[in-house]
């Protein structure tokens, strides 16, 4: 019987580039983890918390509680909601619709603005992607009422087939106002950690193998738009309905 010995060094030398590689891994996957709680923080506990303060600062009458109530429960169901998006739920293109219009009925009492959502071209299933789509919405609406005083958003879900195959089916997200705009090249992450939204959008969606695109100029508005893998379905959803599923 002959018996075979691997030499030393390949043991020496291997192992350590094993374990470096495994090290590098490890590392990524935690560092790509604190981007997405600190995207998940910036999107929705921060934007609650915000509002609140603000209504605590405005209270004048005892009516005004009412609001401040409102305000600290959602921002409790915001804490739940960032618990279960530890694994985010799959979504048809009836709930990613309806979470959308539930966005801008809340955004519509809040400020006062005509926000429009149109879904008429949707039928493809986001997935699990659907989350994201609905945080970069609320961020871009959120920007456009708090930051660049718009009176009018709309909000637009679009199948994006793709008859090649080769790039796959897309849904897009398309949210467009008529704020002041902003001139892109001016733009810096703030020492208090505001002025990420943008970056945080981007990051979301490219790590879905997505298309993410700013347009905007001063005084002309502001168009935020957002490409993510989708599938096919042939079930056709009620989009009145609050209980499709997928």
């Amino acid at each position: 019987m002959t018996s075979q010995t691997l030499h030393p060094g390949v043991f020496r030398t291997g192992l350590p580039q094993q374990r470096g590689g495994c090290a590098d891994a490890v590392e990524s996957a935690v560092e790509s983890e604190r981007r997405r709680f600190a995207r998940e923080l910036h999107d929705g506990l921060a934007q609650d918390l915000t509002a609140l303060s603000l209504a605590v600062e405005m209270a004048t009458e005892p009516e005004d509680l009412g609001q401040v109530a409102e305000l600290a429960r959602r921002a409790c169901e915001e804490v739940r909601r960032q618990m279960s998006a530890l694994h985010p739920p799959r979504m048809s293109g009836a709930i990613l619709a309806k979470s959308l219009r539930e966005l801008a009925s809340r955004a519509r009492r809040q400020s006062g603005a005509v926000i429009e959502v149109d879904d008429s071209r949707l039928t493809f299933a986001p997935g699990t992607a659907g989350y994201d789509l609905v945080r970069v919405a609320g961020e871009a609406v959120q920007n456009a009422l708090r930051h660049g005083g718009a009176r009018t958003v709309s909000i637009t879900l679009t199948d994006v087939p793709d008859p090649t195959g080769i790039h796959g089916d897309q849904v897009r997200l398309r949210v467009v106002d008529d704020g002041t705009g902003f001139d892109r090249t001016s733009l810096r992450p703030r020492a208090d950690g505001s002025g990420r939204g943008l970056g945080f959008m981007r990051e979301r969606i490219e790590e879905l193998y997505g298309v993410f695109v700013v347009q905007s100029e001063p005084g002309r508005g502001t168009s935020v738009m957002a490409e993510v893998p989708a599938r096919r379905t042939t079930v056709k959803f009620d989009r009145s309905s609050s209980d499709e599923t997928e």
